[in-house]
């Protein structure tokens, strides 16, 4: 099985229909149950994502109209790279291809727990959990080279704008960056769409 986590933070599957139909019958039917749902936080996050980058390029507009008399006018230059970006990383999540992938199978097939998100407080606790595998993320990315070699990228532009926040780079899921979140997997949490 391959799993992978978007440091979004939706869980996004890397597994094709027959991988999950090989899966054991206790595996699959955990799986196939939690698919109306997980087919739903897909639509949400494509939703949330078109939203974003729509009020940013209204921000853009506005920001190009009250500055274009000014010193330092607007520079669409850095919105067209975050756009660039968050393209470049949307074709890149077709590929099945993540240094994380060996590890979250390896993690799921030693899972201390099966969660199961069926209350309130079960996502509340998700949450915290997955917030504090995001702190460790973003910590290392800023203190270990290596990870910070992909996230220099949002620290990058001139001009902090919305567009700023979702240019993340391209090279997160060669990066393993997503490892972070395997604690998760491990307790339980089912890290596919």
């Amino acid at each position: 099985m391959v799993y992978a986590w978007s440091l979004a933070g939706q869980p996004t599957t890397l597994a094709s229909p027959d991988a999950i139909a090989a899966l054991p019958a206790d595996d699959a039917s955990h799986l196939n149950r939690y698919l109306p749902i997980m087919s739903t936080t897909g639509k949400i996050a494509l939703f949330v994502t078109v939203f974003i980058i729509g009020v940013s390029l209204i921000e853009a507009c506005v920001l190009t109209r009250t500055q274009r008399n000014s010193a330092s006018p607007f520079d669409w230059y850095e919105v067209w790279i975050s756009l660039a970006d968050v393209a470049g990383r949307k074709l890149l999540a077709l590929l099945p291809l993540s240094l994380a992938t060996p590890i979250f199978a390896l993690a799921w097939d030693h899972r201390l727990f099966t969660v199961t998100l069926n209350s309130a407080l079960m996502l509340f606790v998700l949450f915290i959990g997955q917030e504090f595998c995001y702190y460790w993320y973003h910590r290392a990315s800023h203190r270990i080279r290596f990870f910070w070699a992909t996230h220099a990228v949002h620290h990058s532009p001139n001009q902090l704008t919305l567009s700023s926040a979702y240019r993340l780079g391209l090279t997160g899921k060669l990066t393993g960056s997503a490892i972070f979140f395997t604690p998760l997997v491990w307790l339980g949490v089912c890290s596919r769409r």
